[in-house]
């Protein structure tokens, strides 16, 4: 039976209260708050703003890395815009890998990296507000495949540019590393999953090249005084490209990997081996240059995606890896 919004706003921030409590740390009471807080459709939290309706988006588990929610909040976004909601995102009450466990309830995560779709709304203000709803309310889809079509392309840009831009601090840091290294020089980008994705063939996510892939790749395009600039997390390939490429080879991200072992790179970050926030800046600022390259070359994932959409179609040839996803 379906509670009315006055019960769901009772029963949702019980709900957010729960999490705070250290024990919902293991994986299958985790699991279940968010299966309940999924289910919930729509809420009255007060009476402030009854004349308009916010549409909460929250992730939906604490693994999912920092582009994959950007494609996440994307779709939202726009669906709230075309439906006359006001789209406000919740990183900060709920579980993600934008923040640390003992930093929730106390910082928005998304807010660290992005504004605000709409800044005259805040978090708080939308939970004392009379019409709120979640995602679980509509049946909003969300595109984790890679587009070449310029249209759509564009879409995104546009949405991005306006409601999920980026804090001046990031593109700052992208644009003074392009400055010094990459200015009037053609350049190759090249998206390098590897780590969990290769030991861990996550269910239904894209698959993703080896190493002798990745360089055939990129030599592809390559010219004499051409540079390439990889985004990877995975030591491997880095240092595999290293070797074949050389001074020609650009990254940011100190922060890599040799192996994740048995788990993900999210478990890692659980067993605090890795910063949250420091892994995230500096993939952050990965894409970012990514999506200043002249060229494009990766598998259909997040990163992929990140680049396409805040290039917004500038791109003078992409190459999206199709091979397929992990059963």
């Amino acid at each position: 039976m379906e509670l009315s919004p006055r019960l769901n706003g009772v029963l949702y921030k019980a709900l957010l209260r729960l999490i705070k409590i250290r024990v919902l740390k293991k994986t299958k009471l985790r699991a279940k708050f968010f299966h309940h807080l999924r289910k919930i459709r729509r809420a009255e939290f007060g009476k402030k703003n009854p004349e308009k309706t916010f549409l909460v988006i929250f992730p939906v588990n604490d693994i999912t890395g920092l582009f994959g929610l950007h494609n996440y909040v994307c779709a939202h976004v726009d669906y709230a815009l075309k439906h006359s909601m006001i789209p406000i995102i919740d990183m900060k009450y709920v579980p993600n890998l934008l923040i640390d466990w003992d930093e929730i309830g106390k910082r928005n995560g998304w807010e660290h990296f992005f504004y605000q779709p709409y800044e005259d709304y805040s978090l708080e203000d939308v939970y004392r507000s009379k019409n709120v709803c979640f995602p679980s309310n509509f049946n909003i889809h969300v595109d984790y495949s890679p587009a070449k079509d310029l249209e759509r392309i564009k879409s995104d840009y546009d949405i991005c540019s306006k409601y999920i831009r980026v804090k001046p601090e990031f593109m700052k840091l992208a644009d003074e590393y392009w400055n010094m290294n990459c200015l009037g020089t053609s350049v190759i980008g090249a998206v390098c999953r590897g780590t969990d994705y290769r030991t861990q063939h996550p269910h239904m996510h894209a698959k993703v090249p080896d190493n002798l892939t990745i360089y055939e790749d990129i030599m592809a395009y390559y010219k004499p005084g051409m540079k390439v600039f990889i985004a990877t997390e995975d030591a491997d390939i880095r240092e595999y490209l290293i070797g074949k490429l050389g001074d020609k080879l650009l990254y940011t991200q100190k922060l890599v990997f040799d192996n994740t072992k048995k788990g993900y790179v999210a478990d890692l970050i659980d067993e605090g081996r890795v910063s949250r926030v420091s892994l995230q800046e500096e993939y952050l600022v990965s894409i970012l240059c990514l999506s200043k390259c002249d060229y494009l070359i990766g598998p259909g994932v997040g990163g992929t995606l990140g680049a396409l959409r805040l290039n917004g179609g500038k791109y003078k040839d992409i190459k999206i890896l199709d091979l397929g996803v992990y059963n």
